[in-house]
């Protein structure tokens, strides 16, 4: 968890000078994460301590912690998935949404015309986050290689998510 403290600290200077009368832009776009270990290694135990701490910090509204699978986000059907994903993130609304297995989101394979379920998903979700960038926390989670494949197929996902964390 030594990562997660790290960043914790950071984002508490930043809190504090924020308090003194710093410039509030400070804080703007930096609730949204990524965590990425190996089986075992607290990821979703680190987005629960993150959550806890972005709350008593008032970097978040509500006491809301929303966990899920991140194929959850994906409809079964044409026009399900964009409903589905907007619906998650209403209920996070002023707290924290936490996707594990985020790399489901993947929709791109190697090649093949790939999931057009997950693609729709996950543009939805960066849209829906760009949209409620101050009112909502959102973890992504997962086994770091298949992390990195996912950063690395939508760049605005960097752009959304600009911390990522590796726990061990």
């Amino acid at each position: 968890m030594a990562p997660l403290k790290a960043f914790l600290t950071q984002l508490e200077a930043k809190v504090e000078y924020v308090a003194r009368g710093g410039d509030p832009r400070l804080l703007e776009g930096c609730l949204n994460i990524v965590l990425t270990g190996n089986p075992g290694a607290g990821k979703t135990t680190a987005a629960r301590l993150l959550a806890r701490w972005l709350r008593a910090h008032g970097l978040l509204q509500q006491d809301v912690f929303v966990e899920r699978n991140a194929l959850e986000l994906k409809g079964t059907h044409i026009g399900w998935t964009c409903p589905q994903v907007k619906e998650m993130v209403a209920a996070s609304m002023g707290g924290c949404l936490f996707l594990d297995e985020a790399y489901a989101l993947s929709g791109s394979r190697d090649g093949d015309r790939g999931d057009s379920f997950a693609d729709e998903a996950l543009r939805t979700l960066l849209t829906e986050l760009e949209n409620n960038r101050t009112s909502l926390c959102c973890v992504l989670a997962g086994y770091p290689e298949a992390m990195e494949r996912l950063l690395r197929a939508d760049p605005g996902l960097l752009r959304r998510f600009p911390h990522i964390l590796r726990l061990r």
